[in-house]
């Protein structure tokens, strides 16, 4: 339907979305790429922000009678907009567009939606990518406090390689991209989750032998060589849950199509042989056992991307090359 200014007559052609819910008022126009012959409606509401968009747009204030009472030209990215006291709705429109159009203070318009309350996926991602980020970062910046004292109380360098790579992983993780596609799976979210949760739960050790922490020593250090070669090859790609942040063929990834997953998995290993107790070997297996799910569920989501097939049809082997 069209959005017609009543004081003037004139329609235009635009698909309206009427969001009247909370999560769809929320979520507005985030992880979409243009506004290009559409327009969005939102309802209740006296202000906007476009934190997180990609374009500009225009913003039309309407009272509770749809009578235009400001509009704001082609508000760019990651700005904030309020409305009159008296503004009852929000109408979105391509920038621009109300300036070309001689939409003004004082006209009336009639919106008739085409549709309702339109969510997506990608527009929950990029709603929720800042607030998991803080959270998590938090989260992970306690562990890692946590792992220096550890460090600092046993003195030996048995945990300080958690608190090396866990530190760099929070940094990547922080400023990684936003992903163009994420799996919906709740196992595929859960699982990742948990795995994190037993790594942060794992716990300096008794005094073991020398040879034992020699060992120990030598293993987390091939384990961390190797991360820290992933990781430099994976960028800002990192995440926790399966998605697809472009797909990586050089550096680490031409030998295995998970090396961070397999170096982690050296590297904890290391660990557990110089802090051996039944607590940490369950978390160990447990972490083993979670690695592996990942790298089955992100191969899952992966292979809707044609770049993807081709990769894994050159590089064969998950882990270990010619092996598995």
């Amino acid at each position: 339907m069209p959005i017609i200014n009543a004081s003037t007559g004139e329609q235009y052609p635009l698909t309206l979305t009427r969001a009247d819910r909370l999560l769809p008022r929320l979520m507005g126009l985030l992880g979409t790429e243009s506004l290009a012959g559409e327009a969005l409606h939102l309802t209740p509401c006296d202000s906007i922000h476009t934190i997180g968009m990609k374009y500009s747009l225009d913003i039309v204030y309407l009272d509770s009678g749809g009578r235009v009472l400001k509009t704001v030209s082609s508000l760019r990215p990651n700005r904030v907009s309020s409305g009159p006291s008296q503004a009852a709705s929000v109408l979105e429109l391509p920038a621009g567009y109300a300036e070309r159009h001689g939409i003004g203070i004082g006209d009336r318009l009639t919106l008739v939606p085409d549709s309702r309350n339109r969510t997506s996926q990608h527009a929950l991602t990029a709603l929720f990518h800042w607030p998991i980020n803080v959270f998590l970062g938090i989260l992970w910046s306690r562990f890692i406090l946590h792992s220096i004292e550890s460090w600092l109380a046993s003195s030996g360098p048995l945990t300080l390689g958690i608190v090396i790579h866990n530190t760099f992983l929070l940094i990547l993780f922080l400023s990684r991209r936003k992903s163009k596609e994420v799996s919906s799976r709740f196992a595929d979210w859960l699982v990742p989750i948990l795995t994190m949760a037993c790594v942060m739960m794992l716990k300096p050790g008794p005094v073991t032998t020398v040879p034992a922490t020699v060992l120990s020593i030598v293993i987390q250090c091939l384990g961390m060589a190797f991360m820290t070669l992933s990781l430099v090859s994976l960028g800002r790609s990192l995440g926790i849950v399966p998605a697809n942040r472009t797909i990586k063929c050089s550096g680490a990834y031409q030998w295995m199509r998970h090396p961070l997953y397999a170096g982690e998995m050296v590297f904890y290993m290391g660990f557990l042989i110089g802090n051996c107790t039944p607590y940490n070997s369950f978390l160990v297996v447990s972490i083993l056992s979670g690695q592996i799910w990942r790298a089955f569920a992100e191969e899952r989501l992966l292979l809707h991307d044609r770049q993807y097939r081709r990769y894994i049809r050159r590089v064969r082997f998950r882990f270990i090359p010619g092996l598995f």
